[in-house]
C-alpha cells in the first residue's frame, strides 16, 4: 500500500512487486527519477486505485515517464496529472517511457497490459519516440485510456498516445490537446506516431496538429517513417503488417500547415482494407481526401448521427450517443463501465429485530455522485464519494436485488454509468 512520494519512489526497489495506491501523492519539488531501467525493469503490478499523482517534473534524460521501462508489467487506474517532462530524450512518455512484452505473439495479449490510466500535462523534446502515455511500446495491450497533453517536439515518432507502437492492441482510448511540430521531424500523429503490426479499435482523436512545411508523415491519429505524407487518423499502413487494422475510431482534429500528399483519415495506406467503419471530419481537417476511411461532415458525425457515419458500432456496450453537442462535442463518446465490488450485507438487531441491508463499493475520485436500485427501481443517490448506503426498509424472507450506477461530470453535463454488478440478498432470522 502506498499513499506518500516515499511510498512510490520505494517501488523501484521491488521491481517485481504488487503496489496499491491508497491516497493522492503530490511529486512537486525535487525532480523525479523514473521508475525501471534498460537491465532493471518494472516487472510488477501497480494499481493508483484511481487517485492522483500530481506535479511530476522530469528533464534532459531519456526513457522518461512514471516508468521509465516495463516488461510484462501490469499499470491499472493511474491518474496522472499536470506533469511536465522538459527537454525529454527518446522514448519518453507521461506514463511509461518504454513498455516491452516479448512473449510469443500467440500469448501477449492476454499478458498484462495498461488499463484505465490517463495523463494530462506537457512533454517538449527534440527527440525519437515520444508520447502522451508512453513512448514506445512492443507486445502491449492498452485500453480505456487517455491522454490529453501538449506535445512539442522536433524529433521522429510522436503520438498524442504513443510515440510508436509495434505489435499492440489498443481499445477504447482517446487523446486531446496539441503536437506541434518542429523542423523536418516525420511520423507524428494525435494518437500515435508510428506503427507496425498493430490495431487499433473504438478509439478517436481531437488532437490539433501544427506543423511545419518541412514535417513528414504527420496525422491526426498515427504516423510511420515512409513515402512523404500527412494524415488525420493514420500515416502510414503496410502490406507487412499482417492483422493490422483500424476499426470503428474517427479523427476530428485541425491540421495546421499543409505539403504534399495530405489524407484526412490516413496519409499513406498500402493496405487500404485494413481500415474499417472509421471516419474523419472534413471540415474540422481542411483535408477532403485520404486512402482509406470515409469523410465526413460535422453535422454527419455529431448527433444526431448520419445514417452513413458509424456504420456498424456498438452503441450498447462500446459507445454511447452524445446527444447533448456539450458532451464530446456531440461525437460518440466511450460507455462508461459502472462501479465495482458491489456488496450487500444483512444485519439484524436482535433486541428489536431491526433489518437492513448494507451495500458497500469501489469508490471512483471523479464520481459526482452514485445512484442506488432496487430491484431495478431507484432507491436513493449518495454524494461526497460516499461508498456505502443502508436500506433499512426490509422485510424478512423477501429476496432483494441491488445495483449502483455512477454520475460523472463530462464538459459540464452529467453523464450515468452502466450499473454495478448485481446484488441478491434475503434476510433471514439469525
Amino acid at each position: 500500500l502506498g499513499k506518500t512520494r516515499g511510498h512510490l519512489n520505494g517501488v523501484r526497489f521491488s521491481l517485481q512487486s504488487y503496489y496499491r495506491q491508497t491516497a493522492d501523492i503530490c511529486l512537486k519539488g525535487s525532480e523525479w527519477i523514473p521508475i525501471g531501467a534498460y537491465g532493471m525493469a518494472f516487472k510488477g503490478s501497480y494499481n493508483g486505485s484511481n487517485h492522483y499523482i500530481s506535479d511530476m517534473r522530469i528533464s534532459n534524460i531519456s526513457n522518461a515517464g512514471l516508468f521509465g521501462v516495463i516488461d510484462r508489467a501490469e499499470l491499472v487506474n493511474i491518474m496522472l496529472k499536470d506533469i511536465r517532462l522538459v527537454n525529454v530524450g527518446e522514448n519518453s512518455g507521461g506514463l511509461v517511457g518504454e513498455s516491452s512484452n516479448f512473449m510469443t505473439l500467440a500469448r501477449f495479449y492476454d499478458e498484462a497490459g495498461i488499463r484505465n490510466c490517463s495523463v494530462t500535462g506537457s512533454i517538449s523534446a527534440s527527440a525519437d519516440n515520444i508520447g502522451g502515455l508512453a513512448g514506445y511500446m512492443t507486445g502491449t495491450r492498452v485500453n480505456m485510456s487517455r491522454a490529453d497533453v501538449k506535445i512539442v517536439n522536433s524529433g521522429n515518432n510522436t503520438g498524442g498516445l504513443i510515440g510508436t507502437a509495434i505489435v499492440s492492441k489498443i481499445d477504447m482510448c482517446a487523446t486531446l490537446g496539441k503536437i506541434t511540430v518542429q523542423g523536418e521531424a516525420k511520423n507524428v500523429g494525435g494518437f500515435v506516431g508510428r506503427v507496425g503490426q498493430s490495431s487499433f479499435s473504438n478509439s478517436y482523436s481531437f488532437v490539433d496538429v501544427s506543423l511545419s512545411r518541412e514535417a513528414e508523415s504527420v496525422g491526426g491519429f498515427a504516423g510511420l517513417i515512409a513515402p512523404r505524407s500527412l494524415g488525420g487518423l493514420a500515416g502510414l499502413i503496410t502490406p507487412r503488417s499482417s492483422g493490422q487494422t483500424v476499426k470503428n475510431c474517427f479523427a476530428a482534429g485541425i491540421i495546421r500547415e499543409r505539403s504534399k500528399d495530405i489524407g484526412g483519415f490516413i496519409g499513406t495506406n498500402e493496405e487500404e482494407e485494413n481500415v474499417e467503419n472509421s471516419y474523419w471530419n472534413t471540415q474540422i481537417s481542411g483535408v477532403s481526401t485520404s486512402p482509406g476511411g470515409e469523410g465526413r461532415t460535422t453535422a454527419e458525425m455529431t448527433f444526431p448521427y448520419s445514417d452513413n457515419t458509424y456504420v456498424g458500432w456498438d452503441f450498447d456496450t462500446v459507445w454511447r450517443s452524445a446527444e447533448d453537442v456539450d458532451i464530446n462535442s456531440g461525437y460518440p463518446y466511450h460507455n462508461i463501465p459502472g462501479p465495482t465490488g458491489l456488496l450487500v450485507t444483512t444485519s439484524i438487531y436482535t433486541e428489536d429485530f431491526k433489518r437492513y441491508n448494507e451495500l458497500t463499493w469501489d469508490t471512483d475520485r471523479d464520481v459526482k455522485a452514485y445512484r442506488i436500485f432496487r430491484d431495478n427501481e431507484l432507491i436513493a443517490s449518495v454524494f461526497n464519494n460516499k461508498s456505502y448506503w443502508l436500506d433499512d426498509d426490509v422485510d424478512l424472507y423477501l429476496t432483494y436485488s441491488y445495483y449502483v450506477t455512477a454520475i460523472y461530470n463530462i464538459k459540464g453535463k452529467n453523464v450515468e454509468s452502466d450499473k454495478s454488478n448485481v446484488q441478491t440478498t434475503k434476510p433471514i432470522r439469525q
